[in-house]
């Protein structure tokens, strides 16, 4: 015959398996978790921080590169004028 502390303390037992089993899945979730953000990381291989300064860099390489053909412009123009 079990008495009623015998099911408690059956009961508090077979709970403390039943958490750490629990406690086990979570923490191996976890790791997939983890390695599945790498994972999408390693393959999308995009930083939109670099991305931004990379953005950033070619608009005034863009800037540079168009003022330097007004430039050009102005001074093909100045030499027409010169000549006609």
């Amino acid at each position: 015959r079990s008495t009623f502390d015998d099911h408690f303390n059956a009961t508090v037992a077979d709970l403390a398996t039943v958490n750490a089993k629990n406690k086990q899945v979570l923490d191996h979730q976890g790791h997939i978790v983890n390695q599945l953000e790498k994972f999408r990381e390693a393959v999308a291989g995009v930083s939109l921080d670099e991305e931004t300064t990379n953005l950033v860099q070619f608009q005034h390489a863009f800037d540079a590169c168009a003022k330097v053909i007004k430039v050009a412009d102005e001074m093909l123009e100045s030499i027409l004028r010169m000549r006609g």
